[in-house]
Protein backbone atom coordinates (compact mmCIF):
# COMPACT_ATOMS: atom_id res chain seq x y z
CA UNK A 1 0.00 0.00 0.00
CA UNK A 2 2.98 2.25 0.81
CA UNK A 3 4.91 1.97 -2.08
CA UNK A 4 1.06 2.75 -4.38
CA UNK A 5 0.66 6.14 -2.61
CA UNK A 6 4.18 6.74 -3.21
CA UNK A 7 3.48 6.01 -6.51
CA UNK A 8 0.56 8.22 -7.27
CA UNK A 9 2.66 11.19 -5.48
CA UNK A 10 5.71 10.95 -7.99
CA UNK A 11 2.92 10.73 -10.96
CA UNK A 12 1.20 13.82 -9.07
CA UNK A 13 4.35 15.89 -9.10
CA UNK A 14 5.50 15.32 -12.57
CA UNK A 15 1.91 16.34 -13.82
CA UNK A 16 2.56 19.81 -12.24
CA UNK A 17 6.14 20.28 -13.06
CA UNK A 18 4.71 20.00 -16.56
CA UNK A 19 2.14 21.95 -16.22
CA UNK A 20 3.76 24.60 -14.62
CA UNK A 21 6.65 24.61 -17.26
CA UNK A 22 4.08 24.50 -20.08
CA UNK A 23 2.92 27.73 -18.16
CA UNK A 24 5.86 29.34 -18.19
CA UNK A 25 7.05 29.30 -21.84
CA UNK A 26 3.16 29.83 -23.14
CA UNK A 27 3.78 33.15 -20.60
CA UNK A 28 7.47 33.83 -22.50
CA UNK A 29 6.26 34.22 -25.61
CA UNK A 30 3.25 36.00 -25.00
CA UNK A 31 5.63 38.92 -23.49
CA UNK A 32 8.20 38.46 -26.40
CA UNK A 33 5.94 39.42 -28.68
CA UNK A 34 4.09 42.19 -26.83
CA UNK A 35 7.09 44.08 -26.03
CA UNK A 36 7.08 47.48 -26.33
CA UNK A 37 9.21 49.01 -28.83
CA UNK A 38 11.97 51.76 -28.10
CA UNK A 39 11.46 55.18 -29.34
CA UNK A 40 14.99 54.90 -30.25
CA UNK A 41 14.48 52.08 -32.98
CA UNK A 42 10.99 53.20 -34.17
CA UNK A 43 12.66 56.21 -35.61
CA UNK A 44 15.58 54.38 -37.28
CA UNK A 45 12.87 52.24 -38.77
CA UNK A 46 11.04 55.56 -40.03
CA UNK A 47 14.18 57.36 -41.02
CA UNK A 48 15.16 53.95 -43.07
CA UNK A 49 11.78 53.66 -45.14
CA UNK A 50 11.95 58.20 -45.68
CA UNK A 51 15.70 57.12 -47.17
CA UNK A 52 14.39 54.28 -48.94
CA UNK A 53 11.41 56.01 -50.41
CA UNK A 54 13.47 59.43 -51.63
CA UNK A 55 16.53 57.32 -52.94
CA UNK A 56 13.66 55.66 -55.14
CA UNK A 57 12.20 58.89 -56.10
CA UNK A 58 15.60 60.17 -57.45
CA UNK A 59 16.72 57.05 -59.34
CA UNK A 60 13.51 57.31 -61.15
CA UNK A 61 14.03 58.10 -65.02
CA UNK A 62 11.30 61.15 -65.92
CA UNK A 63 8.64 59.46 -68.40
CA UNK A 64 9.20 60.65 -71.56
CA UNK A 65 6.89 63.23 -72.87
CA UNK A 66 5.42 62.20 -76.34
CA UNK A 67 3.69 65.19 -76.82
CA UNK A 68 6.06 66.88 -76.09
CA UNK A 69 7.57 69.31 -79.96
CA UNK A 70 10.86 68.26 -81.23
CA UNK A 71 13.26 71.65 -80.55
CA UNK A 72 13.21 73.65 -84.25
CA UNK A 73 16.28 73.25 -86.09
CA UNK A 74 18.49 76.80 -86.49
CA UNK A 75 17.98 77.60 -90.51
CA UNK A 76 21.43 77.15 -92.17
CA UNK A 77 22.66 80.31 -92.85
CA UNK A 78 22.89 81.53 -96.64
CA UNK A 79 26.13 81.28 -98.05
CA UNK A 80 26.92 84.24 -100.29
CA UNK A 81 29.99 84.75 -102.70
CA UNK A 82 31.21 88.74 -102.48
CA UNK A 83 33.48 89.68 -104.76
CA UNK A 84 35.94 92.61 -103.16
CA UNK A 85 36.35 95.70 -105.34
CA UNK A 86 39.19 96.23 -107.71
CA UNK A 87 39.23 95.06 -112.02
CA UNK A 88 37.77 92.29 -113.26
CA UNK A 89 37.63 90.32 -116.49
CA UNK A 90 34.59 89.51 -117.46
CA UNK A 91 34.31 85.62 -118.69
CA UNK A 92 32.05 83.24 -119.57
CA UNK A 93 33.47 80.50 -118.16
CA UNK A 94 31.40 79.37 -114.93
CA UNK A 95 34.74 78.85 -113.40
CA UNK A 96 36.24 82.69 -112.80
CA UNK A 97 40.14 82.72 -111.96
CA UNK A 98 41.39 85.63 -110.24
CA UNK A 99 40.96 88.62 -111.19
CA UNK A 100 37.80 87.45 -113.33
CA UNK A 101 33.47 87.52 -112.90
CA UNK A 102 31.57 85.06 -114.81
CA UNK A 103 29.08 87.34 -117.32
CA UNK A 104 25.60 88.24 -116.02
CA UNK A 105 24.14 90.35 -113.59
CA UNK A 106 25.44 91.86 -110.55
CA UNK A 107 24.55 93.97 -107.58
CA UNK A 108 26.91 96.25 -106.25
CA UNK A 109 27.23 97.39 -102.71
CA UNK A 110 29.11 100.32 -101.90
CA UNK A 111 31.90 101.21 -98.91
CA UNK A 112 30.95 103.39 -96.71
CA UNK A 113 29.68 106.45 -97.45
CA UNK A 114 29.68 105.33 -101.31
CA UNK A 115 31.16 103.63 -104.53
CA UNK A 116 32.02 104.05 -107.89
CA UNK A 117 31.96 101.86 -110.71
CA UNK A 118 32.94 101.61 -114.44
CA UNK A 119 32.11 99.40 -117.36
CA UNK A 120 34.48 99.50 -119.62
CA UNK A 121 35.82 97.52 -123.28
CA UNK A 122 39.39 97.69 -122.11
CA UNK A 123 41.82 99.43 -119.97
CA UNK A 124 43.00 102.14 -122.27
CA UNK A 125 41.86 104.51 -119.76
CA UNK A 126 40.37 106.41 -122.94
CA UNK A 127 36.95 107.70 -121.93
CA UNK A 128 35.31 106.26 -125.27
CA UNK A 129 36.14 102.89 -123.38
CA UNK A 130 33.65 103.49 -120.44
CA UNK A 131 30.16 101.91 -121.25
CA UNK A 132 28.73 102.96 -118.54
CA UNK A 133 29.50 104.50 -114.98
CA UNK A 134 27.90 106.10 -111.85
CA UNK A 135 28.67 106.40 -107.76
CA UNK A 136 26.08 104.78 -105.53
CA UNK A 137 25.27 104.86 -101.71
CA UNK A 138 23.33 102.18 -101.23
CA UNK A 139 23.43 99.33 -104.64
CA UNK A 140 23.21 99.58 -107.99
CA UNK A 141 23.16 96.71 -110.93
CA UNK A 142 25.48 95.97 -113.55
CA UNK A 143 25.21 93.56 -116.54
CA UNK A 144 28.12 92.43 -117.94
CA UNK A 145 29.18 90.58 -120.96
CA UNK A 146 32.29 88.57 -121.75
CA UNK A 147 35.64 90.83 -122.87
CA UNK A 148 34.23 93.58 -120.99
CA UNK A 149 36.14 94.49 -117.66
CA UNK A 150 34.60 95.79 -114.90
CA UNK A 151 36.00 98.50 -112.07
CA UNK A 152 34.44 98.89 -108.90
CA UNK A 153 34.49 100.00 -104.98
CA UNK A 154 32.39 97.83 -102.36
CA UNK A 155 31.28 94.48 -103.00
CA UNK A 156 29.57 92.43 -106.18
CA UNK A 157 27.15 89.76 -105.40
CA UNK A 158 25.42 87.66 -108.25
CA UNK A 159 22.06 88.21 -108.79
CA UNK A 160 20.79 84.69 -107.28
CA UNK A 161 22.87 85.36 -104.43
CA UNK A 162 21.99 88.84 -103.70
CA UNK A 163 19.04 89.63 -101.31
CA UNK A 164 16.22 92.47 -102.11
CA UNK A 165 16.43 96.11 -100.90
CA UNK A 166 14.50 96.77 -97.51
CA UNK A 167 13.29 100.14 -97.09
CA UNK A 168 14.30 102.15 -94.24
CA UNK A 169 10.70 103.93 -92.89
CA UNK A 170 8.87 103.62 -95.80
CA UNK A 171 11.43 105.28 -97.91
CA UNK A 172 14.16 104.15 -100.88
CA UNK A 173 17.20 105.95 -100.41
CA UNK A 174 19.03 108.30 -103.05
CA UNK A 175 21.96 107.84 -105.09
CA UNK A 176 20.79 104.45 -106.13
CA UNK A 177 19.34 102.10 -108.56
CA UNK A 178 16.56 99.74 -107.74
CA UNK A 179 15.39 96.60 -109.74
CA UNK A 180 11.88 97.13 -110.28
CA UNK A 181 9.46 93.36 -109.42
CA UNK A 182 13.00 92.85 -106.94
CA UNK A 183 13.67 95.37 -104.21
CA UNK A 184 10.54 97.35 -105.18
CA UNK A 185 7.10 96.33 -107.03
CA UNK A 186 5.73 98.16 -109.84
CA UNK A 187 3.40 100.99 -109.18
CA UNK A 188 2.98 104.90 -108.76
CA UNK A 189 5.30 106.31 -106.10
CA UNK A 190 5.58 109.80 -104.13
CA UNK A 191 9.02 111.28 -105.67
CA UNK A 192 10.36 113.71 -102.49
CA UNK A 193 13.18 116.10 -102.92
CA UNK A 194 16.24 115.83 -100.63
CA UNK A 195 15.69 118.41 -97.32
CA UNK A 196 19.21 120.71 -97.13
CA UNK A 197 20.47 122.59 -94.74
CA UNK A 198 19.90 126.09 -93.74
CA UNK A 199 21.16 128.37 -96.01
CA UNK A 200 22.10 125.88 -98.67
CA UNK A 201 20.62 124.93 -101.55
CA UNK A 202 18.18 122.29 -102.37
CA UNK A 203 19.92 120.09 -104.71
CA UNK A 204 17.90 119.17 -107.70
CA UNK A 205 17.41 115.37 -108.24
CA UNK A 206 16.66 112.94 -111.23
CA UNK A 207 14.75 109.95 -112.03
CA UNK A 208 16.16 107.29 -114.61
CA UNK A 209 14.12 104.68 -115.80
CA UNK A 210 15.61 101.82 -117.53
CA UNK A 211 14.94 98.53 -119.30
CA UNK A 212 18.12 97.13 -118.44
CA UNK A 213 21.25 97.53 -116.56
CA UNK A 214 23.72 96.63 -119.59
CA UNK A 215 24.58 100.32 -119.74
CA UNK A 216 24.22 99.88 -123.71
CA UNK A 217 22.41 102.64 -125.71
CA UNK A 218 18.52 102.27 -125.59
CA UNK A 219 18.68 101.48 -122.13
CA UNK A 220 17.72 104.25 -120.99
CA UNK A 221 13.56 104.60 -121.02
CA UNK A 222 13.32 107.99 -119.53
CA UNK A 223 15.59 110.47 -117.45
CA UNK A 224 13.67 113.74 -115.73
CA UNK A 225 15.29 116.38 -113.53
CA UNK A 226 13.61 116.83 -110.36
CA UNK A 227 12.85 120.26 -108.50
CA UNK A 228 9.69 119.85 -106.67
CA UNK A 229 8.12 116.88 -104.91
CA UNK A 230 5.94 114.73 -107.64
CA UNK A 231 5.05 111.20 -108.54
CA UNK A 232 6.62 108.59 -110.89
CA UNK A 233 4.85 105.11 -112.56
CA UNK A 234 7.32 102.24 -111.81
CA UNK A 235 4.69 100.11 -114.82
CA UNK A 236 6.77 100.05 -117.70
CA UNK A 237 10.71 99.99 -116.80
CA UNK A 238 12.96 97.24 -114.95
CA UNK A 239 15.08 99.50 -113.32
CA UNK A 240 14.72 102.72 -111.69
CA UNK A 241 17.68 105.14 -110.66
CA UNK A 242 17.38 107.82 -108.58
CA UNK A 243 19.37 110.85 -107.32
CA UNK A 244 18.91 113.92 -104.76
CA UNK A 245 15.30 112.19 -104.31
CA UNK A 246 13.54 109.44 -102.29
CA UNK A 247 10.86 107.21 -103.15
CA UNK A 248 8.09 106.57 -100.93
CA UNK A 249 6.02 103.59 -100.73
CA UNK A 250 3.56 103.27 -102.93
CA UNK A 251 0.35 105.71 -103.09
CA UNK A 252 -2.23 103.32 -105.25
Amino acid sequence: MNEDKKTKQVLIICIVVVIAAAIIAAAAVYFNKNKPVSSDTALEDIDTDTQSGIEEIEDEEPADDEGAEDEAEPEEKKQVTKYEGGVYYITASETPQEGELTEGEYVLQPNYPEGYFELVTDLSADPSSIITSGTYNVRTYVTVSEGQYLKFDGVAITIDEAEAYIPKNGYYDPQAMYKVGFDIQPGVYAVRMEYADEGEEVPEGKITLLSSASGSEGSVISEEEINENTKVSLEDCAYVKIQGVTLSEPIN
